[in-house]
């Protein structure tokens, strides 16, 4: 299971603006499945827990007008397989998915990236190495929560994204003493390929469930070479800030050329990706397990650069942010290429695994094995909601009128080439032709709502179940933790 974090589908091989080269990626969907895809969330937490769940947010429970914390008594893949034989592993370079949150719960080894990997990127043989050690284990919270760490952690995170040139600056220095000449740009958590060959010596003979997380795509981004080529550029990346919620709440007005500036470098880490996607398939062939492997490629949201609003994640359904790439690998079908026709949600890849591992299994309220959507369609709608400005000090960031524009909660759902949106707030609809009109420019809802009021319908449950889940206050450990990572 690999997750390309912040990965949209129009930038992949076979979206309407497919970035260039990426041939490991182009390999694996030739021998693959391609479905079309709609994450449940605009964001990591509520997306990732319904790929391990099957379940919808609001079927699962974890988003933000709920809880952030998969319960335990939730049945979630790690679990369903340890009944079946296999082995769990999480390796994640998203610092979110760890035990703080219910994530790692089950996994037999696990290794989440340090709050500072994103920001500071070095490889396995620099100070990654030197810092102490939490190999395949999940971590332990006690002793976090020094008053001193947490402000000095809050304090950096809350403006890293505003300055990212002084994050260049020190990428550069830190780069120059310990950088790894085998990873090219800027990889997060480089460290995820080896541990998943360690993991793969360390059981030669037990069937495994391997989960990672790759978040180059994910901002902050840094000035690759081949984007930032000029002084202009330059200058334009050290004065553009990063912090999406900024973008909404009014504090800055990027240029229509730093936005683009912004959206190519963005582009240029799916090339790094797909050199990982690489490592990773060579990984598994030198072990032996390839041909056995039944390998999901796929992203827990999109990231939008400006389109109707928007700034990278979050707070709304538009394609820019929901719409994922998905291909599948299953074991002994070379040469597949096949485009399935049905459309397809993140929910769907838990019975998809555990009817390819023996099944039967529970009954899921929503999902669908993906193969039943080869060659018909979907027998409901998919489902998407967005849950309002997420994170507390995101919040205070807005002026009352805004808050009551963007905190707003959404229900989506897709069928055949229609899509509509409802505002839980309002109950305003709207409705779009996306494959005549994949930017969502053209509102047909006046003049075809007759005829999609079953679509309608499915949308406003989905946006209901999250509006009317009634929040959990957070335990002080999930609050400390958050606060020194500065969503607090």
């Amino acid at each position: 299971m690999i997750v390309l974090d912040c990965v949209r589908a129009a930038d992949f091989p076979g979206g309407r603006s497919e970035v260039a080269g990426m041939p490991h990626t182009r390999r694996l969907i030739r021998e693959a499945t391609t479905y079309r895809a709609v994450s449940p969330a605009p964001w990591t937490i509520p997306s990732h827990v319904s790929i391990l769940t099957g379940l919808y947010p609001w079927e699962h429970g974890v988003h933000w007008k709920h809880d952030l914390h998969l319960d335990p008594s939730t049945r979630s893949l790690p679990a369903f397989l340890r009944e079946r034989g296999y082995r769990s592993v999480l390796l994640s370079a998203n610092p979110l998915l760890n035990e703080t949150f219910g994530f790692s719960n089950g996994f037999d080894r696990s290794r989440t990236a340090s709050w500072w990997e994103p920001y500071l990127r070095v490889s396995p043989s620099g100070l990654a190495r030197k810092a102490p050690r939490r190999f395949l284990r999940p971590r332990n919270a006690a002793g976090q929560g020094r008053e001193s760490t947490v402000e000095l952690r809050h304090r950096a995170t809350k403006t890293l994204y505003r300055y990212v040139f002084l994050l260049t600056v020190a990428n550069r220095l830190v780069q120059r003493f310990v950088a790894d000449p085998r990873n090219r740009g800027w990889p997060v958590a480089p460290w995820i390929e080896p541990d998943l060959a360690q993991a793969l010596r360390d059981s030669p003979s037990s069937s495994i469930f391997t989960f990672i997380n790759l978040l180059d795509a994910h901002e902050p981004y840094f000035p690759e070479s081949e984007v930032v080529t000029t002084l202009r550029d330059w200058i334009h990346f050290v004065r553009t800030r990063q912090d999406g919620i900024g973008f909404a709440a009014g504090e800055w007005t990027p240029s229509s050329y730093e936005l683009k500036l912004l959206e190519s470098l963005y582009r240029q880490t799916l090339q790094t990706l797909d050199e990982r996607i690489g490592r990773i398939r060579s990984t598994l062939e030198e072990a032996g397990r390839w041909e056995n492997t039944l390998l999901f490629l796929t992203s827990d949201h999109g990231q939008a650069f400006g389109e109707h609003g928007t700034m990278f994640h979050m707070m709304r359904v538009d394609d820019e942010l929901v719409r994922v790439p998905m291909v599948v690998k299953y074991p002994g079908a070379p040469d597949r290429a096949r485009a399935a026709v049905g459309w397809a949600s993140l929910i769907d890849i838990a019975p998809t695994i555990l009817e390819a591992t023996g099944g039967p299994f529970e009954s899921f309220p929503s999902a669908v094995p993906l193969p039943s959507l080869d060659d018909r369609a979907r027998p409901l709608p998919v489902a998407t909601i967005a849950d309002g400005i997420v994170w507390s000090h995101h919040a205070r960031q807005f002026s009352r009128d805004q808050a009551a524009r963007f905190d707003r909660v959404y229900g989506a759902a897709y069928d055949g080439s229609r899509k509509v949106v409802v505002d839980m707030s309002s109950g305003a609809t709207v409705a779009y032709d996306i494959d005549l009109d994949p930017r969502e420019r053209r509102d047909i809802w006046p003049t075809t709502g007759e005829a999609l009021a079953g679509p309608r319908q499915i949308a406003w449950e989905a946006g209901r179940g999250v509006l009317e889940a009634k929040a959990v206050p957070m335990s002080g450990e999930v609050e400390e933790r958050l606060r020194s990572w500065g969503y607090l």
